[in-house]
């Protein structure tokens, strides 16, 4: 339906990579050991959502062109 909440919509997917990313920094610069193992959980979550989004655009379009790969995001 239009306007329904959808799972894993880009918008979602795209704020939680953001809040890795945040991590990851916090992550480097305090140099925290104890939360290594979580970190490697959120970077195969991350890359994981990376693929997941660029299938579902690939599925949906079919857009394999160089423009498309060549572009940038608005």
């Amino acid at each position: 339906a239009e306007g329904a909440p959808r799972v894993l919509a880009r918008e979602q997917t795209e704020e939680w990579k953001g809040w890795m990313q945040v991590a990851f920094v916090a992550y480097h610069y305090t140099n925290a050991q104890d939360v290594y193992v979580p970190i490697r959980w959120l970077v195969s979550a991350y890359v994981w959502l990376t693929g997941f989004g660029n299938g579902v655009y690939f599925w949906a379009s079919a857009d394999f062109s160089a423009k498309r790969f060549l572009q940038r995001r608005a």
